[in-house]
């Protein structure tokens, strides 16, 4: 996150982060053992700025309310007439909602797979970014629910048991930190859409 902090033109940190939490499917899934554990400190290091912007409107505006990067545009339903937005600490919340909730799907369907690789993979990054995820109760819920599953199911191949069984056991400890969803994010506005990163450039 250095071109955030150099406040670089030209520079979307929205896109950026939106682009990385788009489908962390194909790079866990594409990942060797060593490569995961390199990945999972990466994701956390990103979700440790999301989680820090997310839990204080004063810390967020001043590392973002007045960032380049946190420039958005909302599009009108009539005409081409698209204005640059400012991006605002509550809807900064939805967006970041949006990565927590594309990061879960991403990991629960990577444990729902029978690929050892994917399994093996999505428990190593999960393992890295425990600090910082899983912060949503109803999205740690569903995650425990998958890797209770695991560690039920997977007799026959103890490495993986093995892994989940640790990472659950440390997951658990840090459930009573998990947030409703309604305190992490309020619903009484429509999240604001940052550009779609599976969008292809003209």
């Amino acid at each position: 996150l250095t071109l955030h902090r150099l406040d670089s033109t030209q520079f979307s940190t929205l896109i950026c982060l939106d682009r990385i939490f788009n489908d962390l499917t194909l790079p866990i899934s594409t990942c060797t053992e060593n490569e995961s554990k390199r990945y999972g400190r990466f994701l956390n290091t990103i979700m440790d700025s999301i989680s820090r912007w997310h839990k204080s409107e004063v810390v967020f505006n001043e590392e973002c309310g007045k960032s380049k990067g946190f420039v958005t545009v909302f599009k009108k339903n009539t005409g081409n007439n698209n204005r640059p937005y400012q991006l605002e600490y509550q809807n900064y919340r939805h967006v970041a909602h949006k990565w927590h909730y594309r990061s879960t799907k991403a990991f629960v369907a990577c444990l729902e797979s029978t690929n050892f690789v994917q399994i093996r993979n999505a428990l190593l990054v999960l393992n890295k970014v425990l600090p910082n995820y899983p912060k949503v109760s109803q999205l740690g819920s569903a995650l425990e629910r998958r890797v209770n599953q695991l560690v039920s199911n997977e007799k026959d191949r103890k490495d993986i048991q093995l892994l989940a069984t640790s990472y659950l056991t440390a997951m658990l400890i840090l459930k009573p930190l998990w947030t409703p969803e309604a305190d992490f994010h309020t619903k009484d506005k429509p999240p604001v859409k940052t550009p779609d990163a599976s969008a292809k450039k003209p």
